[in-house]
């Protein structure tokens, strides 16, 4: 998940947030949900027996961690700056369940739920980077 991908997710957002029941998912969200996008980590695969979904947000200059999964339906978040770039997570979370629903096959679409995915903080070390350069979780 590049800044512009937050930067997308956050206009898509701006859309969804007004009418949420006439709403229209763009096709780059549709993209990543086939496993068309991102271009530099393409599988072209769907299917419900993957559980993990990982992406990287890139809030501003500080990276974060993101597991989308899909049978818990949470997202983990692995941010060694405690959840202060929480804004772009809150809205991917909101939209995962449409992106879920639109790439189902026919038959499970009845299915599946539209709340929310669940934003669980995993903790990190207190002091894990060294300098304010430093970014990452482990």
């Amino acid at each position: 998940m590049s800044a512009m991908f937050c930067l997308q997710v956050d206009a898509a957002y701006k859309k969804f947030l007004p009418n949420k029941k006439a709403y229209q998912l763009p096709d780059f969200l549709l993209g990543y949900g086939r496993g068309e996008l991102p271009s530099h980590g393409q599988t072209d695969l769907y299917t419900f027996l993957r559980l993990h979904i990982f992406v990287d947000s890139n809030a501003g200059n500080h990276w974060v961690g993101v597991c989308v999964n899909i049978i818990e339906r949470k997202v983990e978040v692995f941010d060694c700056g405690r959840g202060k770039n929480r804004q772009y997570v809150d809205k991917f979370a909101a939209i995962i369940p449409r992106i879920v629903k639109s790439v189902a096959p026919q038959e499970r679409q009845k299915q599946l739920f539209l709340s929310s995915y669940s934003i669980v903080d995993v903790l990190m070390k207190l002091r894990l980077n060294k300098s304010c350069c430093d970014c990452g979780a482990y």
